[in-house]
């Protein structure tokens, strides 16, 4: 770990004024991460240094902006099975890559939220394709009834089970 240099001395400072309509809502800042896990198709977790000197490299976990995917942990086996497919091809496409991450807030859990793009290609894109996620911008969602058929609109597959991908080690 490299020695984090401190820019200003906090051990004088008036706290007094300090409450939560005074402050600002913290914001990484960052444009470039290398994606070390994917928890689902759309939650990833990225590691990156601050643009500070001597910063060490962080781990944020960052929502993709724009979509949401089926779950991974659900009851609902057709569901799990799309979540499941959503997430590998999130693995295949960013696992241990560097990404470029802009367009960084919070949704209305304090999660982070971003856009994340691989060569100006936004990630989500695939996953939209295949109908493995719905466009999703933080109100009410619009998931299909039943995420397996939604999905076999993109395959043609209609009579038989889609299968459930091989599980990816991290």
């Amino acid at each position: 770990m490299s020695e984090i240099v401190e820019s200003t001395n906090i051990s004088g400072f008036d706290w007094s004024d300090v409450s939560y309509k005074t402050t600002e809502v913290f914001r990484p800042v960052f444009s470039k991460a290398k994606v070390v896990k994917v928890y689902d198709g759309d939650t990833i977790t990225v590691a990156t240094p601050l643009q500070f000197t001597g910063s060490p490299v962080y781990r944020f976990s960052v929502r993709l902006r724009g979509i949401d995917c089926p779950e991974i942990r659900t009851k609902d086996a057709d569901e799990k099975v799309c979540g499941q497919k959503a997430r590998k091809i999130m693995l295949d496409q960013v696992m241990n890559k560097v990404v470029d991450v802009s367009n960084i807030d919070y949704d209305k859990y304090g999660r982070i939220l971003a856009d994340v793009s691989i060569d100006g290609v936004n990630v989500t894109e695939a996953l939209i394709t295949q109908n493995l996620a719905v466009v999703y911008n933080g109100g009410k969602k619009n998931s299909p009834e039943n995420w397996l058929d939604y999905h076999k609109q993109y395959t043609g597959v209609q009579d038989e089970k889609v299968a459930v991908p091989s599980t990816v080690s991290e």
